[in-house]
């Protein structure tokens, strides 16, 4: 291994130690986060300046780094499926009633279509606005091989009817779900995990030892999964530093630049999109300021990492222990949000690629 790449390492491992001695002072988690955020830009920064882009010595480092980064988010996504399953199954033992749980249900997939039809249209507004076209965008490899992706799921779709999607989330196999093997396996797990809350629910009235014994199992799983969940989120600030540091360093900063025009335009996006969740929040109530303050660590983590289903995990809990929603209500709308209410994914960057198409 050259000299260069262990001297990155062994500055990387300093970086870790010292936000492990943040921790044992007890520093709070926001700040920490925070740090950790600002040491990744700044190493990035520091990587990129003296080894340039692209070079053999900062792929090799960065390679190393996605020890700490990657197995972070590998963890998240690991626990992802036993978290959804006993808290779904938990909370509807606790709702102890059906209407309760379609009444939650309906309420959440309607602001998710609807915030995700806003996205859209805010996507479609922002790729007039900047005259962005589809000769203007410079294409390699990468490029060519997303936009045949793109046009074979197009088609796919276009094949495909609103009752066979429909159809298309009932879990045939939940357990093939568990492993993730569809882009909906996570709302397989949370239609399948709902018909046993809901068997047990029936089952209080013909078999009440038998119910009561699951209700204890399911209670010691779900305690077991959640300190396993907190066990995990500790590391968020290790897994932030390296995640930021190989989303600078690794970054090719001319290629971003020929994109400039698209990069802003997605921002100006985003940001508005974001604006308009804000203004639902105080609509409902609440202060927008400190439900940024309260939620920006997910923000920050979900940014840097770009994963749903491992922002997933940090969703749940913030909304549970930082915006006091109710368990059941947040797993659902994590769940579902994670899949088919992505604002980005789901809403701007499609609408946007269209306008692009014309």
């Amino acid at each position: 291994m050259p000299i260069a790449v262990l001297v990155n390492i062994f500055i990387m491992v300093a970086l870790l130690y010292l936000l492990y001695r943040l921790q044992k002072q007890d520093l709070p988690f926001t700040r920490r986060v925070f740090i950790a955020l600002g040491m990744g830009v700044g190493y990035g920064v520091c990587l990129q300046l003296f080894y340039g882009y692209p070079s053999t010595t900062l792929t090799e480092s960065i390679s190393w780094f996605s020890i700490v980064g990657n197995g972070y988010v590998g963890l998240l996504k690991m626990i992802v499926v036993p978290l959804v399953m006993v808290s779904v199954i938990s909370a509807i033992l606790r709702l102890k009633g059906v209407g309760t749980l379609g009444k939650i249900s309906g309420w959440v997939l309607t602001l998710l279509i609807m915030t995700v039809s806003i996205a859209a249209v805010i996507g479609i507004i922002s790729a007039l606005g900047f005259g962005l076209t589809a000769e203007s965008i410079t294409s390699g490899v990468r490029e060519a091989a997303r936009g045949e992706q793109l046009i074979s799921t197009m088609t796919r779709v276009e094949n495909l009817s609103i009752p066979d999607m429909l159809v298309s989330l009932i879990p045939a196999n939940p357990f093939m779900d568990m492993t993730g093997a569809r882009s909906t396996s996570i709302i397989g797990v949370v239609i399948f995990s709902a018909f046993i809350g809901v068997a047990v629910l029936g089952l209080h009235r013909n078999q009440p030892e038998v119910a009561g014994r699951f209700e204890q199992s399911v209670d010691v799983a779900h305690a077991i999964v959640m300190r396993i969940v907190t066990m995990v989120l500790r590391l968020t600030p290790f897994g932030i530093l390296a995640l930021m540091t190989k989303v600078v360093a690794g970054s090719n900063f001319t290629d971003i630049l020929q994109l400039l025009q698209f990069v802003i335009a997605s921002y100006a996006a985003l940001i508005a999109v974001l604006v308009v969740h804000l203004i639902m929040v105080a609509v409902a109530g609440a202060n927008p300021i400190q439900f940024i303050r309260k939620t920006l660590p997910v923000l920050t983590f979900a940014f840097t990492s770009r994963s749903s289903a491992g922002t997933m995990p940090l969703t749940i809990q913030t909304l549970t222990q930082r915006l006091g929603v109710a368990e059941g209500v947040a797993n659902f709308a994590a769940s579902f949000g994670t899949t088919i209410g992505q604002n980005g994914c789901a809403g701007i960057y499609p609408a946007m690629l269209a306008v692009m198409m014309m």
